[in-house]
């Protein structure tokens, strides 16, 4: 199993990667996660909707693999799982809700629900972002791949990562 070494849990950054600059490597307010985590426009509501969940520390990493595909994980802890529930239930109706050419993603291992989008942001990548929980946990994994959308990579560190919190809730 992969050692769980980061802030709130996360996976450690890949041997030979490359962390992203606006990395900060200890667990977030609610504030600082929500203005990571979301466009401007959100905030307020996020930070009302975060609270009335019972957000207790959360993390985002992000790094560039020596592919140049570029990967980011968010963990969300709550008080209690109904808090992950309610966060869990929001995020993956957005994600289904994503307009086409998006289209959506399970992965069975973790229950995971999320989507893949061919259509490259502004810096050129498509992207396939795939959400689960686990107990008081959401987790929300981000792969960002020149051109092609790489779901299966999404998927593999999301299973990494869930895997990881339930072994350490089992410690």
């Amino acid at each position: 199993m992969t050692a769980v070494t980061g802030p709130v849990g996360i996976l450690a950054i890949p041997a030979g990667a490359r962390p992203w600059t606006a990395n900060v490597n200890k667990p977030l307010s609610l504030d600082a996660f929500v203005q990571i985590f979301y466009v401007k426009d959100a905030w307020t509501d996020e930070e009302g909707l975060y609270r009335q969940r019972g957000f207790v520390s959360g993390a985002i990493e992000g790094w560039i693999n020596t592919d140049g595909t570029q990967q980011s994980i968010a963990i969300a802890k709550f008080a209690t799982p109904q808090g992950a529930v309610s966060l869990f239930d929001g995020l993956t109706q957005t994600l289904r809700n994503k307009p086409t050419p998006a289209t959506v993603i399970t992965d069975a291992g973790d229950d995971g629900i999320g989507t893949v989008s061919p259509t490259l942001d502004a810096d050129g990548n498509a992207i396939a972002e795939i959400a689960a929980r686990t107990g008081d946990y959401v987790i929300d994994v981000h792969e960002f791949a020149a051109a092609t959308p790489e779901p299966a990579a999404a998927e593999a560190l999301l299973l990494r990562q869930f895997k990881s919190l339930q072994g350490s809730k089992k410690a």
